[in-house]
């Protein structure tokens, strides 16, 4: 049995196929601008990406494999960093009086 789809056939079925698995997808399958590489990490904290290698060698930082590739999920580097930031413990310098 053959059936010859026209191209407007062909059109209706992918994007009824598409619709489908819209629920299907997770939404990390999809294409993400929230994980970064190591060096659009190390961009994005002003470092070497050296010490970024580093810190994913000592797993010192929240991190995934692509492969043999590290990746990075941007709430979680943002969550990192919260948790690894140091409260200043002086109060702030006096606001000084100019004399006229």
């Amino acid at each position: 049995m053959r059936f010859d789809l026209d191209d407007q056939d062909i059109e209706r079925i992918a994007a009824r196929i598409y619709a489908m698995l819209q629920g299907v997808i997770p939404a990390a399958a999809k294409q993400d601008d929230n994980i970064m590489s190591v060096q659009e990490l190390a961009d994005y904290l002003k470092v070497k990406p050296s010490w970024i290698y580093k810190q994913v060698q000592f797993k010192s930082i929240p991190h995934f494999h692509a492969g043999k590739f590290p990746r990075f999920k941007r709430k979680e580097i943002e969550s990192w960093i919260q948790g690894h930031s140091t409260p200043s413990t002086c109060p702030p310098y006096p606001k000084l009086k100019v004399r006229a």
